[in-house]
């Protein structure tokens, strides 16, 4: 019977692990970190800075989801800013190998207004190993036990708007179709993945002489599939400490905690899924970063 009830149980995850893997890719807690993996128009825009990133989906189920991600960019002069992104990730049985330069071009539109205009260009690279889905008892065609992808091109475009304490930004990260497993009624097959559309705003305000706020909402939108909302709070205290919360609409919930100096941050995010089903097989979510700043 256990054994029984353990199959239907990775059954189950193994089939929202799909449907989760097609409607996002890449998802971060500390997104408002690291906007550039996302949006090539923030690379640069505060200096020189390399970022890593690890975020564990799930953690203590076998098979979830894993990100490894590492992005630098700077500044050359007053309007181009460049950089990298380097992203890793694995979900079941696919992984996946994006390599991005990122370009960042500003334009001062008035004394506090600036507009920055990216371009990210680089290449993908898509793998799966079918036969690990024999033990969930999803179907898959038998001819294609392993797919090994090339690295192929894409690029991304994305704006971001500034002006005093208030920013919005909007990005299409990849623009051309990846290979992508593809969830169907009798099980899975090999197809292509569909647009993701990036719409982020935040604004931060002091609430005393040493305490910061800031609220910023990320809204994502995937061709056939509903929006998905992500919404975050950030305390700063002394510009040294940072404390936040979130909430990812119908989906997690968490915290995070961040430590600044002048030339470093320092961050552990911890999620909890919205499905108390998913929290009794799993640890939850972790996701640490560290930025160097030059």
């Amino acid at each position: 019977m256990k054994k029984i009830i353990s199959n239907l149980i990775f059954f189950c995850l193994s089939a929202l692990l799909f449907v989760a893997h097609a409607q996002q890719e890449n998802l971060y807690s500390f997104y408002p970190y690291q906007m550039q993996l996302i949006n090539a128009a923030h690379t640069g825009v505060e200096g020189s800075m390399l970022g890593v990133n690890f975020r564990s989906q799930w953690s203590g189920f076998e098979g979830a989801p894993e990100t490894q991600s590492v992005f630098f960019g700077t500044q050359f002069g007053k309007e181009l800013n460049a950089g990298i992104s380097i992203i890793n990730d694995k979900n079941l049985v696919e992984k996946g190998t994006s390599i991005m330069l990122d370009f960042s071009y500003h334009l001062q539109i008035q004394k506090d207004m600036h507009l920055y205009m990216g371009l990210k260009g680089g290449f993908h690279q898509f793998r799966a190993n079918l036969e690990g889905l024999k033990t969930s008892g999803v179907g898959f065609d038998p001819l294609q036990q392993n797919v090994e992808g090339k690295y192929r091109p894409n690029f991304g475009l994305g704006v971001l708007w500034k002006y005093k304490s208030w920013q919005a930004s909007l990005a299409v990260p990849r623009i051309l179709q990846n290979s992508k497993l593809v969830q169907e009624a009798d099980g899975v097959s090999l197809g292509n993945s569909n647009l993701h559309y990036y719409l982020s705003g935040a604004y931060e305000m002091m609430l005393y002489k040493s305490i910061s706020f800031r609220p910023s909402i990320m809204l994502r939108y995937i061709n056939g599939f509903p929006i998905s909302a992500e919404i975050t709070s950030i305390f700063g205290v002394h510009k040294k400490i940072e404390l936040g919360v979130k909430y990812r609409y119908d989906a997690a919930f968490g915290g995070m905690f961040v430590f600044k100096t002048d030339w470093m941050k320092m961050g552990y995010s911890y999620e909890a899924a919205s499905d108390s089903g998913l929290n009794k097989v799993s640890n939850g979510t972790h996701e640490v970063l560290l930025h160097l700043l030059f």
